[in-house]
């Protein structure tokens, strides 16, 4: 079950810095069957620059691909998608304009 609480999953490395960017995983699900295989990462991110939120949202990342019930394929598989998910949802992350607009020097 995914925690309540925001991690900092970046920042400056000077501990005065007073920007952070923190996440929170929110939906984290996994789900393999004779046919299909599915994986389904969701997150709630956000910027604080200077004690103050200035860019927050909620990002969802859902991939699905053909299995196989042989375990040596399926299991391979579907580790091989979950690993991927979490790079394509930070991906997504990075590429929103709004999340690096509130990320420049002058946002």
């Amino acid at each position: 079950m995914p925690s309540n609480t925001m991690t900092s999953i970046l920042s400056n490395s000077d501990p005065a810095s007073p920007m952070s960017v923190q996440g929170q995983l929110t939906e984290n699900e996994l789900s393999t069957g004779a046919s299909s295989g599915e994986v389904i990462l969701g997150a709630n991110f956000q910027v604080v620059r200077s004690g103050a939120v200035v860019f927050k949202k909620h990002i969802v990342h859902d991939d699905k691909w053909e299995s196989s019930f042989i375990g040596a394929i399926a299991i391979p598989e579907a580790m091989n998608h979950y690993g991927q998910a979490y790079n394509i949802l930070l991906s997504k992350l990075y590429a929103d304009t709004e999340f690096r607009a509130a990320c420049g020097a002058n946002p």
